[in-house]
């Protein structure tokens, strides 16, 4: 992890360097991300329930990012579920 001195020299994470790190690393993922957000601002494109729990509080989930309009919505807590539940399957 990249780490920056703030000014009383205290050591903290470069959240805007990791971030950018990560972007250039997964382009077609953030493409993606993009699209969506884009979408949903035109309205175009309409949030929905969480496919498990119903919570209107909801992130887009990608199952194939080359498809970037084609979304499940989950909350947050269900979203982090269904990625560890697929990390175990592998």
């Amino acid at each position: 992890m990249l780490v920056t001195k703030s000014k009383d020299d205290t050591e903290k994470p470069d959240k805007w360097r990791v971030q950018k790190r990560w972007n250039n690393s997964h382009r077609e993922a953030r493409r993606a991300h993009d699209k969506v957000r884009k979408a949903i601002q035109a309205g175009t494109l309409k949030r929905g329930k969480c496919e498990v729990c119903g919570s209107l509080r909801v992130e887009a989930h990608h199952d194939d990012y080359t498809e970037p309009l084609v979304v499940r919505w989950l909350c947050r807590a269900d979203h982090l579920a269904f990625h560890r539940s697929q990390r175990a399957k592998k």
